[in-house]
């Protein structure tokens, strides 16, 4: 079984045959899972699921719950909300300014949508929906 380090250094014979360099793969746990995940997000799968949760919000001035952004995209919970950091400058992996905020009402508190188990979840919108 190959190393992560045997996955990013090409063999001495190689060092100068850039097409005996053996492919690039993204940091991973070892596990299929995990590897799965990595080949994944460095397929585009990332930059997809932000321009899909952008345009949705773009979409809707009111705004949506994650919840909301969840069923309305097909985005899971767990890609959903590092993504959504992301687009709300909230983690250094992705760079660009913030488009995503937190809805605020009149008096600067977060809006809030009581959804399917009656608690409440912040509405978010973009930060230049019309």
């Amino acid at each position: 079984m190959n190393t992560l380090f045997d996955l990013h250094t090409p063999a001495p014979s190689a060092l100068f045959n850039e097409s005996a360099r053996p492919a690039y793969v993204p940091p991973h746990n070892g596990t299929a899972t995990s590897h799965a995940a990595a080949m994944d997000l460095s397929s585009g799968k990332a930059d997809r699921d932000r321009n899909a949760i952008t345009m949705y919000l773009w979409n809707k001035p009111d705004g949506a719950t994650r919840a909301e952004i969840e069923a309305a995209t097909g985005i899971h919970g767990d890609a959903l909300r590092p993504r959504l950091k992301e687009l709300m400058g909230e983690m250094r992996t992705y760079i660009g300014e913030p488009v995503i905020a937190r809805k605020m009402d009149s008096e600067s508190n977060p809006v809030t949508r009581i959804y399917g188990s009656h608690r409440a979840a912040e509405v978010l919108v973009h930060v230049n929906a019309k």
